[in-house]
């Protein structure tokens, strides 16, 4: 599985507060990729796993994790998925 990096430029069109809030109903299965910022994420509903390059989480309605720049992470096995993403720049 290949990695790729999304760059703040993507998401962040204002120089005032680099924040983007993104509500992924349904989130779908991600391939690892990192980010040149941070990301809070919520989940909201469903159930999943939160993929690391060497680790795996299962993920669950109430959980909250957060995200550091150059983090290589996906996501898989997807049920109803919802979540949050607070990206922050």
């Amino acid at each position: 599985m290949s990695s790729f990096t999304l760059s703040e430029s993507m998401f962040f069109r204002e120089n005032r507060l680099p924040i983007k809030v993104l509500l992924r109903d349904p989130e779908i299965p991600f391939s690892l990729h990192s980010h040149d910022f941070y990301e809070l994420v919520v989940v909201v509903s469903g159930k999943g796993t939160h993929l690391l390059a060497n680790d795996s989480r299962h993920l669950q309605e109430g959980m909250v994790f957060f995200i550091k720049p150059g983090t290589a992470h996906g996501y898989a096995d997807i049920n109803n998925l919802v979540l949050y993403n607070v990206l922050i720049g």
